[in-house]
């Protein structure tokens, strides 16, 4: 992806819809890393925006649970910290905070 490419097309933002629609279907954080890597590596090859080369973050994570016996799919909410503590997910919350920050700035001075 090039320096002009929209945030809402990057590959952390669609990793992060993907962690949250994996941990609603049950797969651990640690269970869903092999896959986001080789989603990664899938989506740099490609050069496309991550839903062009990889698809919804929903699709992804029914596909990853549905590979997955019913054994390791593990129900409940407990894997938040875990998706919240993420570096994409800071990243992007950080990023968020800056603009959110610059806009209020700006609307201060005008």
């Amino acid at each position: 992806m090039g320096s002009n490419a929209s945030v809402l097309d990057s590959f952390a933002r669609w990793e992060v819809g993907a962690r949250v629609a994996l941990a609603d279907r049950g797969v651990a954080y640690e269970t869903a890393n092999p896959f986001i890597a080789d989603a990664e590596r899938r989506h740099a090859a490609a050069g496309l925006t991550p839903r062009e080369a990889l698809g919804a973050p929903l699709a992804f994570a029914g596909t990853v649970a549905g590979q997955l016996p019913a054994e390791a799919l593990k129900t409940g909410r407990h894997q938040l910290v875990e998706i919240l503590t993420d570096p994409a997910v800071v990243r992007i919350g950080w990023l968020a905070f800056g603009i959110s920050t610059v806009f209020l700035a700006v609307t201060a001075v005008l």
